[in-house]
C-alpha cells in the first residue's frame, strides 16, 4: 500500500511603468500584474499477489492545475473613474484599466493601461484543470507465458476564462484619424481627441462553462519465452 500527495505553488508579479496608469511591466518578460498558482497531485495504490501465478496492482490518482491571473489594478473601476462609460460593467472580469496603444510614425508605440500586448498579462485569467484516474493491471503466469491486461480510466475537466483581448477594452489610436486624406496626422493627436482608429474587447456570456472529457485506455499482452535465446512479446492496445 502507498499514498503520496504533493503541492506546487507559485507567484508572479510585476509593477507597471506608469504606476496606476499601467503600461509595460517590470516583471519577468515585461510582465505587469499579479499571478498565483497552486497545483496538487494525489496518488494511492496497492500491489497484491492473489497466488503464486497471479498478481494485480491498483492505482488511484488525482491532479489539479489552477492558475489565477489578475491585472495590476483588478477590482478598481478605473475606466469609470476616467469617464469612460460601458467599460467597467460592475463585475470583476471587466474591472481595472483598459488598454491604450498610441501609434506614432517612425517611433515605438505608446502603451498605457493594461492588456496582453501592453504588459504581457492575459488578465483576468481563470484556468482550472483537473483529472481523476483509475488504473488496474493483472499479470498471470502460465508456463512460459506471462499474460498481462489492464485498464486506465480518466475523467478530465477544464475551465478556462481568458482575456486575450482585454475584457475592459483595448483602444488603438493611429495617425489616420487626424490625417488629411491619409497625409500627416498623429496617433497622439487622435488620443487627445478621444478618436480611436480601432477598438476591441473580449466578451463571453458565461465565465463558468467547463469542458469535460472521458479518456479510456485498455491493453492485453503476452510475453512468451520460446527458449533461452528467444522471447516474443505481442500486444494490443485501445485508446479513446
Amino acid at each position: 500500500l502507498f499514498a503520496r500527495f504533493s503541492r506546487f505553488t507559485d507567484i508572479l508579479s510585476g509593477k507597471t511603468l506608469f504606476g496606476s496608469a499601467g503600461g509595460p511591466g517590470f516583471g519577468l518578460g515585461g510582465y505587469g500584474g499579479n499571478s498565483s498558482g497552486a497545483n496538487d497531485s494525489l496518488a494511492a495504490g496497492m500491489d497484491y499477489a492473489v497466488n503464486a501465478t497471479l498478481v494485480t496492482d491498483f492505482r488511484l490518482g488525482y491532479y489539479r492545475y489552477n492558475v489565477i491571473d489578475q491585472k495590476y489594478n483588478q477590482g478598481i473601476p478605473f475606466a469609470t473613474n476616467l469617464g469612460f462609460g460601458g467599460l467597467n460593467t460592475g463585475n470583476n472580469f471587466t474591472s481595472g484599466a483598459p488598454g491604450f496603444q498610441i501609434n506614432q510614425p517612425n517611433t515605438q508605440q505608446g502603451l498605457w493601461g493594461a492588456g496582453l500586448s501592453i504588459n504581457r498579462c492575459n488578465c483576468p485569467l481563470t484556468q482550472k484543470e483537473d483529472q481523476f484516474q483509475i488504473v488496474n493491471n493483472w499479470t498471470k503466469t502460465l508456463g512460459n507465458h506471462a499474460v498481462k491486461l489492464g485498464a486506465d480510466l480518466r475523467y478530465a475537466r477544464n475551465l478556462r476564462v481568458p482575456s486575450d483581448t482585454d475584457r475592459t477594452g483595448l483602444f488603438a489610436f493611429n495617425q489616420l484619424t487626424t490625417s488629411l486624406g491619409g497625409s500627416g496626422g498623429l496617433g497622439l493627436a487622435s488620443f487627445v481627441l478621444g478618436e480611436p482608429g480601432q477598438f476591441g474587447r473580449y466578451v463571453s456570456t458565461s465565465t463558468n462553462a467547463k469542458e469535460f472529457q472521458k479518456r479510456d485506455f485498455f491493453y492485453v499482452q503476452d510475453t512468451w519465452r520460446g527458449s533461452s535465446k528467444l522471447t516474443l512479446n505481442l500486444g494490443l492496445r485501445y485508446e479513446h
